[in-house]
């Protein structure tokens, strides 16, 4: 069961406050290392991340989805509406764990 909040001593947080203001690439250079030593990372706090100082680029379907969208904006083509019915008992505690 993760932590909350306020049960993160003042190191992990430290630790990810400089995570997150680390550049993509040194954030990515950051969990290659910790994965080569074995580091288990992914119970750190979860903290903002500044992202005003870099630009975010589009993967390449979402720069196809903008251009589509930029040709013919009242197009709904990529709308794909529709329905699922679910049956059986549904386990609350494991949907809340989702």
């Amino acid at each position: 069961m993760p932590l909350s909040p306020k049960e993160y001593s003042p190191e992990f947080r430290s630790v990810s406050e400089r995570y997150a203001n680390l550049s993509r690439e040194d954030r990515w250079h950051f969990r290659q290392k910790a994965f080569e030593k074995k580091l288990d990372i992914s119970h750190l706090p979860i903290v903002v991340i500044n992202r005003s100082k870099q630009h975010s680029y589009l993967s390449h379907a979402q720069e196809r989805l903008w251009f589509l969208w930029n040709l013919n904006p009242d197009d709904a083509g990529y709308n794909i509406a529709g329905a699922v019915r679910l049956t059986g008992n549904l386990d609350v505690s494991a949907l809340r764990r989702a």
